[in-house]
């Protein structure tokens, strides 16, 4: 059974069953919940995203618009991709933006120039930016279109943010940069891995900190550690700022904090966001993150290492089989069970 899916959305959802298609009537589109929408509502709901996404992002045309905008942010998160309507490049090596192959059938037919096909993805991003802009009201997204022949100004603004792939993407906060995405290649979903991990920024307006406990001290982590039924398996998180990997395991942990209601609870220490964060690390004597420390009524039980969403769901379900408490048979169900399990060992 998986425990973890995630999508571009910024949001993750345990298992999902599918679902045989519905035919399709003419002139509408199936919602997420099922019911039809029609060619009309369609229309209005494109023209109310197309409002919020121009209410939402703001253009930066020079050095001095960006450092205006980077100072009105204050805390919160600045997110910003530079684009540009002909240039699409990968960011990997060996990338040539004005690459012209063509891109042939089984029969030799021309189907797409590499060209075309690589603004294709970049319009895929464009639309991912516009979703996640238009559902994270607590960030400020804001964005660059560099033209064929960039203007002085534009030149100025590319040097000064280190620009030299397109697009970038770009997340800043406290007037720092804290993590950069450069080229097409997996940027959608580092774009809404990023949200998730820095801001908490979830679909539907939830937010992260709903489901996993933010720590700021070694005092926080004592406290989450000790609470809380002896059957649940307490996991303290310890991530860093600017670590790519603390962000691309993000998401599994919020997911199975969802899924694990009643199983296993989750809690976040940021080791380089204070004094009294890398103290709490220094003290927990984690060297590496992200480090995973599993406890049981305040004694440490467990730990990983790594970076595998995999071996860390295997991780603690095997804890907690070990302590003979069976894992959730699906979401939303974790509760009841170990309640079932605490009645049995009480009488």
């Amino acid at each position: 059974m998986s425990y973890v899916s995630c999508n571009t959305r910024f949001f993750c959802r345990g298992p999902t069953s599918v679902r045989a298609s519905r035919p399709q009537k003419s002139g509408s589109v199936i919602l997420n919940a099922g019911r039809v929408e029609t060619a009309e509502e369609a229309l209005a709901r494109r023209q109310r995203e197309t409002e919020r996404y121009e209410e939402r992002v703001r253009l930066v045309h020079n050095v001095q618009g960006w450092e205006e905008e980077l100072k009105k942010a204050g805390d919160n998160l600045v997110v910003i991709e530079v684009q540009s309507e002909t240039v699409c490049q990968t960011g990997m090596e060996g990338d040539r933006d004005d690459e012209k192959e063509a891109k042939r059938d089984q029969w030799g037919r021309i189907t797409k120039d590499v060209h075309t096909e690589s603004l294709d993805q970049c319009v895929r991003i464009k639309h991912t930016f516009q979703r996640i802009a238009r559902d994270c009201s607590d960030s400020v997204f804001l964005e660059h279109v560099v033209d064929e022949e960039p203007e002085p100004e534009s030149a100025q603004l590319l040097e000064h943010l280190s620009i030299d792939v397109l697009p970038t993407l770009q997340f800043w906060k406290h007037g720092k940069k804290i993590f950069e995405h450069k080229g097409a290649q997996n940027m959608d979903a580092d774009m809404a891995e990023g949200v998730l991990y820095y801001d908490g920024a979830m679909a539907e307006g939830q937010k992260a900190g709903s489901y996993v406990k933010e720590i700021k001290n070694l005092d926080d982590a004592t406290q989450f550690t000790q609470a809380g039924d002896e059957l649940i398996l307490q996991v303290l998180v310890l991530a860093k700022t600017t670590s790519t990997p603390c962000m691309h395991m993000y998401p599994a942990v919020v997911a199975l904090a969802q899924n694990f209601k009643g199983f296993a609870s989750f809690a976040r220490l940021i080791v380089d966001s204070g004094e009294e964060a890398q103290a709490a690390a220094s003290a927990l004597r984690v060297a590496e993150c992200p480090s995973f420390i599993m406890f049981r009524s305040g004694k440490e039980v467990a730990r990983y290492n790594g970076q595998s969403r995999t071996e860390l769901i295997s991780k603690i379900l095997e804890i907690q089989q070990n302590a003979d408490i069976s894992p959730p048979p699906r979401p939303g169900t974790a509760t009841k069970m170990v309640r079932q399990k605490q009645v049995r060992r009480v009488y």
